[in-house]
């Protein structure tokens, strides 16, 4: 121990003689140890830290079933899931939840609110307690049960109730309908749809009540459900996956110096490890800092959903502690045993190379500045992109008009509303929204785009007499009569939906130009029959519109059907109001006309730009993440290159000495120096040019109109990390120009 505090102060006394080098290597330990720990931070608020309040989540796993070609879908219907649940024997219990959006009215204005439809198992799978009466029992789900019951979040039930344990017993009308709260959550329990936190919980079996279709339940081409379980104690996730490869019939998948060498080394060391330890406690209050960035980053909703928790805790500060560690003794070890070693000879006798001796151009050093240019310009292109394609989606082609468009979103109570009066309420509205000054044109839909994209399910092509109907995997929702006029998506072929394609009328369907194409080629599809439903009848193509975005800005060619509103039913729809002027000038207007007719029925509204808005807020944290990550990446690249280039005009000082004693002047070393450090960054550029080019292709669906080789990005790019390495190679330049030939001659 006293030997390792004489190396520790030494140490320190070495590096108090050379501050500057000290402070850029401190700077960037720091950057690069910060950045590290950063994202790790998001790495352990998703993915490492336990789900909060769940009992032994080890032992959770979520479950995925695979397409016919055995891709992913992530979700299940709700008949499958209730077989898989009853002959699973690996697990303790296989639970299911949805997200949804219900309207709580409570003695006051109605509220739009987060909640999970779940399985009557789902909290005792996951090991969850009660804060205050009960949670779902196992059957919970199944039909006959007295009434309605819900289960509050604790958030929730502290900012809306003020924490009142007599809320347990009372009735919320969630969609016009009652149900009984019989319990709240525990604290810790945030649900299972990080980042966002439900309001409260609802069984699946209220599905119907929640907005969701009750035949959806029924349906077992309508996959809706998120699928986790808990591997019974004893079975490996092996046996398990294994299981469940067997019985889902391969259709579900599982994520988850008079000294001895040593002691001149350790004295070396000792240097690197200060330094590191150093940059790692600059780097956890970096931590501190970025940890509030990625919140408001990752803040997609209310404070009270918001789930997840960024703050650092144990296991990020033992991350960065491990890091700078792990830093300071793999980039300090192999220089110190080096040096610890050298030919004694030349040393003792201080020779140095000359400016015409041999010289290893290309060294570990070397090496370590070309992978970090390569690797920081690789990160630069990323930012480049997203923010390029932030700016573009704002601009993005959708398909469809995103001005002057006002949305209501209407919801019935199914108790109080038949359908006959729903279908006669929904008439009403549009016809006095029409009519109303300053609109244009009005409609009817049950989803909107970029909203929650409508229903999946195959559509079945009349086809040849062997094969009667050829499948097409679609996206469908059901529309009224102008509704293409409202939207401003274009009409190619036939007409839209008209006012006679009623309930009684023969069933008629709309086709974007992806099923066209996918399923009739060149051919003509209006008039061509297809099975919207395996259960339905026939259905008559009478038109073809454009393709349109659908359920993001980043959609490709995604097939869509559109049936009439008129000829099904749903209790909740959105009215769409298309205005000459500033649709916010009609909101209040189009609100009192609906409310006129059921004071009840209006859940909200918003501008077709407000819901765009929405859209864009993935792009706006993944360009929020990589222009904070890119700016780390040109710092450590500007100071790496300009270590090493300092570092190597150190070494030949006495070289630099000797060609000025000779009459080289400071333009001549100005070059040398460039040419040297330049020719690294190049080789560093070039490389990662290549790396970038291959990498960018992985994240070229979630751009927005820019493509993952963009010219203009890569080259912007490559030129600001090349003035940036050139301004690192001057510094070091200038300053050896600067050194007296005779202190140069006599440099030790």
């Amino acid at each position: 121990m006293r030997n390792l505090f004489k190396d520790v102060r030494y140490g320190a006394r070495a590096l108090a003689r050379r501050p500057g080098l000290a402070f850029v290597a401190v700077l960037t330990l720091a950057l690069g140890i910060g950045a590290n720990t950063s994202i790790f931070s998001g790495v352990n608020a998703v993915l490492l830290r336990p789900l909060p309040g769940v009992s032994d989540p080890e032992a959770l796993a979520l479950v995925y079933p695979t397409d016919a070609g055995g891709r992913l879908s992530g979700t299940f219907s709700y008949g499958h899931f209730r077989e898989y649940a009853a002959h699973a024997k690996s697990f303790d219990g296989l639970a299911a939840f949805a997200g949804s959006g219900l309207t709580m009215r409570d003695g006051g204005r109605a509220e739009h609110v987060a909640a999970q439809l779940v399985s009557g198992n789902y909290f005792s799978t996951l090991g969850v307690r009660a804060e205050h009466g009960r949670l779902f029992a196992a059957g919970e789900e199944e039909g006959g049960a007295p009434e309605p019951v819900v289960v509050l979040g604790h958030r929730f039930w502290v900012r809306r109730f003020g924490a009142d344990p007599g809320i347990v017993g009372r009735q919320l009308v969630l969609n016009e309908r009652a149900f009984t709260v019989v319990g709240v959550a525990s604290k810790e329990f945030q649900g299972t749809s990080l980042p966002k936190s439900p309001a409260l919980w609802v069984p699946l079996r209220a599905a119907g009540a929640a907005g969701v279709r009750t035949s959806e339940l029924a349906n077992d081409k309508s996959s809706w459900l998120q699928v986790f379980g808990r591997v019974r104690r004893g079975v490996s996730r092996e046996q398990a996956r294994a299981e469940l490869d067997a019985m889902l019939a391969r259709r579900a998948e599982w994520l988850a110096l008079g000294a001895s060498r040593w002691r001149v080394a350790r004295q070396l060391l000792a240097e690197s490890l200060l330094l590191a330890l150093a940059g790692g406690a600059v780097a956890s209050l970096l931590t501190l800092w970025t940890s509030d960035l990625l919140a408001r980053l990752f803040r997609l909703m209310p404070e009270d959903t918001s789930a997840l928790d960024f703050a650092p805790d144990a296991r990020v500060f033992a991350f960065a502690t491990g890091l700078s560690l792990l830093t300071g003794v793999a980039f300090g070890l192999a220089p110190a045993l080096r040096a610890s070693s050298p030919d004694l000879l030349p040393a003792l006798k201080d020779e140095r190379a000359a400016g015409g001796g041999r010289r290893r151009r290309f060294t570990l050093r070397g090496a370590l500045v070309v992978a970090q240019v390569a690797g920081s310009l690789v990160l630069l292109v990323g930012a480049g992109l997203f923010l390029r394609s932030l700016r573009e989606a704002a601009t993005v082609e959708t398909g469809f008009e995103t001005s002057k468009v006002l949305l209501s979103h209407l919801y019935l109570d199914p108790s109080s509303h038949s359908r006959t009066r729903g279908r006669e309420f929904y008439r009403q509205a549009l016809e006095r929204a029409s009519a109303l000054p300053g609109v244009r044109s009005a409609a009817l839909a049950t989803s909107v785009p970029l909203g929650n994209g409508g229903q999946r399910g195959t559509l079945l092509i009349d086809g040849a007499e062997a094969q009667p109907y050829a499948g097409v995997e679609v996206d469908r929702a059901y529309v009224g009569a102008r509704y293409f006029e409202t939207m401003g998506i274009t009409l190619l072929r036939g007409r839209g939906f008209a006012e006679q394609d009623g309930e009684g009328s023969p069933p008629v369907a709309v086709v974007n130009e992806t099923v066209a194409r996918r399923a009739f080629g060149d051919a003509d599809p209006v008039g061509r029959r297809v099975l919207a439903d395996s259960e339905g009848p026939p259905v008559e193509i009478v038109g073809v519109v454009a393709d349109s975005k659908y359920r993001s800005l980043g959609d490709e060619r995604v097939p869509f059907l559109y049936l009439p509103f008129s000829q099904s039913y749903s209790p909740a729809a959105t009215l769409l109001v298309r205005t000459e002027g500033d649709p916010a000038a009609v909101a209040s207007v189009v609100r009192g006309a609906v409310e006129s007719l059921d004071a009840e029925a209006l859940a909200g509204q918003a501008m077709m730009g407000e819901h765009l808005a929405a859209a864009l807020v993935p792009s706006q944290v993944a360009a929020g993440l990589f222009g904070v990550f890119g700016l780390l990446a040109l710092l450590l690249a500007t100071f790496g290159v300009y270590g090493v280039v300092a570092y190597t005009v150190s070494r030949r000082t006495h070289e630099i000495g000797v060609r000025m004693a000779l009459g080289a002047r400071a333009p001549d070393v100005v070059r040398l120096v460039l040419s040297e450090g330049m020719s690294l960054v190049a080789i560093g550029l070039a490389a990662g040019l290549l790396i970038a080019l291959a990498a960018t292709r992985a994240v070229e669906g979630a751009l927005y109109g820019v493509s993952a080789t963009d010219p203009a990005t890569f080259a912007c790019v490559t030129l600001l990390l090349a003035c940036a390495a050139l301004v690192a190679c001057l510094l070091p330049a200038r300053r050896a120009t600067k050194v007296d030939p005779m202190v140069a001659l006599r440099y030790e």
